[in-house]
């Protein structure tokens, strides 16, 4: 590695931490490697470290019904649909694998949840869960970053979202799962909601369009995050899983996703500002 890559991965390092949000330590440690020996997996995952997964209340062994991502101390945010048929039930953090020993995952209790009041009529499909106990952060566990501004959007960049979702062969992922996606025209979605139509009247300017090629969003998936890595490797949330065709039945076909950008004030005045967007997602040569 040449003097300038190695100077240019230490700033990056260091600039990364001038924000206390979509930082994976797994991530840099996987690159320190490299810059170290020169090897490392080039197939290993980075982490997402923010996933949260909405699990049944007191039933460790089920399966999480809907995904969601750390954005504060005491706050997930997540679809809300997900929340629409369940009365108790409550977050893990840190979990990648289903029914292993994992030390390293934690469960936090609701303390309430606050749903868009436009949910359902005027799509808006956005919720905010507030924990009973303040988050614990580490290198498993780290609130990701919400953009102010999404201009910088185009057609065909790539993204990615995580989950627990249903596999293509129909059974329950027992891993945290990553589609690789790309973002699409927002006219490519009209026709698309949970029973396959998307209603225009709900509001273009409030979703994103994404499709992919091999792999969709599937049952268990929703309120999952959809993020980019971007400037100084900081990832941020561009998105929630909203709706998508039935699993399986028609892979290519694109999916909505809420627009975080769109609803800012909405999450800072719901969090009384304790979660809000920022600036400096900036495009470089980043991977997603």
């Amino acid at each position: 590695m040449s003097v300038f890559a190695s100077f240019r991965w230490f700033v990056l390092l260091h600039l990364s931490f001038a924000y206390e949000c979509g930082r994976s330590f797994e991530f840099w440690e996987l690159r320190w490697s490299r810059f170290i020996s020169n090897e490392g997996n080039s197939t290993v995952a980075p982490a997402f470290p923010w996933f949260a997964a909405l699990q049944t209340a007191g039933s460790a062994d089920a399966h999480p019904f809907c995904g969601g991502s750390v954005v504060g101390r005491r706050w997930i945010l997540t679809a809300a649909s997900c929340l629409q048929s369940v009365s108790d039930f409550e977050i893990v953090l840190g979990l990648k694998y289903m029914n292993r020993f994992n030390p390293l995952r934690t469960t936090y209790r609701v303390r309430r949840t606050v749903v868009h009041k436009d949910y359902g009529m005027m799509g808006s499909d956005i919720a905010l869960i507030e924990t009973t106990q303040p988050i614990g952060y580490n290198r498993h566990v780290q609130p990701v970053c919400l953009p102010k501004d999404d201009s910088n959007l185009k057609t065909g960049l790539p993204a990615n979202t995580t989950g627990f979702g249903v596999k293509e062969s129909h059974e329950a992922a027992d891993h945290l799962l990553m589609i690789n996606t790309t973002f699409r025209d927002v006219s490519d979605c009209e026709g698309i909601d949970s029973n396959g139509v998307f209603n225009a009247s709900h509001g273009s300017n409030s979703i994103l369009c994404l499709g992919t090629t091999d792999k969709e969003l599937c049952h268990g998936d929703s309120g999952a995050p959809l993020t980019r890595k971007q400037l100084f490797d900081i990832s941020w949330q561009y998105g929630i899983a909203s709706m998508s065709p039935k699993c399986g039945d028609d892979i290519g076909h694109p999916s909505v996703y809420t627009r975080i950008a769109f609803f800012c004030d909405w999450i800072d005045e719901s969090t009384k500002g304790e979660v809000y967007c920022q600036e400096g997602n900036s495009e470089d040569d980043s991977d997603v």
